[in-house]
């Protein structure tokens, strides 16, 4: 859909807006409504935190509307620490770590040290101010030396807002309640179907890897409840029966070393594992020296990764000859294959459905669910003969490059989506779209 643009425009006299439309006014956060950030007690001090009352941190800000917390704090810590209840209907703008992130408040609560609070105010429309925030405040922010934006209190609160009228404030609130209502459920349809592709691809790595491609192929009990029948020329082997080497990283500063946004190195961490392959971002590198100081997990091609720790336990990659020269950390723990198997078998072995549950069984969970080391080399599973395992490479190669396809362009699609949403809230803010006059059903009006 086409939008028109305001029939009069002037100056803005803003460095990162050249002009608003007629009658819209620029003023400062501070002159307009009332604020606050909130605060962290000693995390320590295990009493302070209990559920007497909520306590919002940025995780909590996941949707428009935060009506639970995953955290409280007591009232002996709210009372000595002077901390201040954020009444309803507040809107929470995060400033720190993942800065941007806007939600209301369904009841009144307390907010961290990385949360600025705005309260409604008569003449300016807070519904609209949940839509501008993210575009205007962030137009003060500093930048650290890696380009990484930095916002404090004085910034946020005398970063430049942009205003219509207040009816035109709800107006335009109401015209991207209902548009991003609608790009939102686009978003959603696109990752259920994501969800339902990647169970399929499980699903087919799993049924290949247990039963073969061969349909008239002779099946023989495998003595492991969970595995069931398996073709009866296949072996039961462990996994570390099939590797040279078992073993995980270490991270940098415990032997006294850093890591570096540039380097010769390239440091491979849980969170560059992601879909089966390995991600650029974040980058991460360590010196020659640090590789030479961590030379038992400097990594080899065909080396199969396999996060042992974290929120993305279970994740697999494969090394490959433009990875390297690289290491990892010691949340990843890296399988060398011996030479009775191929590292993209064990690749996607280390997929199927049975390991994924057998990681999350035996995973150990304090901090963060971690796997021990003696567990993964454990893990069972029938292998074939090596001429086989190359059929079954193959034939999984194919069938999953076609489901991989439409994941990818599902994926694209809300990649397009987001930026679409982020475009439209960023024009209708800013007056460079007319939304004013656009009808709507009576229900969002």
């Amino acid at each position: 859909m086409q939008y028109n643009a305001y029939s009069e425009y002037q100056p803005s006299k803003l460095s990162w807006l050249v002009k608003v439309p007629k009658k819209w006014e620029v003023k400062k956060l501070k002159f307009i409504c009332s604020f606050g950030t909130g605060w962290t007690p000693p995390t320590k001090v295990d009493h302070y935190f209990n559920d007497d009352n909520l306590w919002a941190t940025i995780g909590d800000m996941e949707s428009k509307y935060i009506e639970h917390t995953s955290s409280g704090i007591s009232d002996e810590a709210a009372e000595k620490f002077g901390m201040v209840k954020v009444p309803k209907g507040a809107l929470l703008y995060s400033f720190k770590l993942s800065v941007g992130k806007v939600a209301f408040v369904t009841k009144p609560m307390y907010t961290n040290e990385a949360i600025f609070y705005v309260l409604p105010a008569d003449e300016y429309s807070i519904e609209y101010l949940y839509y501008l925030l993210p575009v205007a405040v962030i137009q003060n922010a500093n930048e650290n030396i890696y380009g990484a934006k930095i916002l404090n209190q004085e910034r946020i609160k005398n970063a430049y807002l942009v205003f219509p009228p207040i009816q035109q404030q709800q107006k335009i609130a109401a015209f991207l309640d209902y548009k991003t209502q609608q790009i939102d459920q686009l978003i959603k349809k696109k990752k259920k179907l994501i969800e339902k592709l990647e169970e399929q691809c499980i699903t087919v790595i799993t049924q290949t890897l247990t039963k073969g491609i061969d349909e008239n192929t002779k099946l023989k009990p495998s003595d492991v409840d969970w595995l069931g029948d398996v073709p009866e020329h296949w072996e039961l082997r462990r996994l570390k029966e099939c590797s040279k080497l078992i073993s995980k990283g270490t991270t940098p500063s415990t032997e006294g070393h850093e890591i570096f946004e540039q380097g010769p190195i390239r440091f491979i961490k849980a969170e560059n594992i992601s879909n089966g392959h390995i991600t650029n971002l974040p980058e991460n590198y360590i010196t020659e020296e640090t590789n030479n100081v961590l030379k038992r997990s400097q990594l080899f091609e065909n080396d199969v990764l396999f996060v042992i720790a974290g929120a993305t336990l279970g994740k697999v990659a494969c090394i490959e000859n433009h990875h390297l020269p690289c290491n990892t950390n010691q949340a990843v723990a890296f399988i060398r294959p011996s030479e009775i198997t191929y590292s993209q078998y064990l690749f996607y072995w280390l997929q199927s459905s049975f390991i994924k549950e057998m990681t999350w069984l035996f995973a150990v969970t304090s901090a963060q669910p971690n796997l021990a080391m003696g567990v993964l080399g454990n893990f069972s599973f029938p292998l074939p003969p090596k001429d086989e395992q190359q059929e079954i490479i193959q034939y999984l190669d194919d069938i999953l490059k076609k489901l991989d396809g439409m994941i990818l362009k599902a994926r694209s699609t809300i990649e397009k989506l987001e930026e679409y949403r982020s475009t439209i809230i960023t024009s209708a803010v800013t007056g460079k779209i007319n939304v004013l006059e656009i009808e709507l059903p009576k229900a969002m009006a």
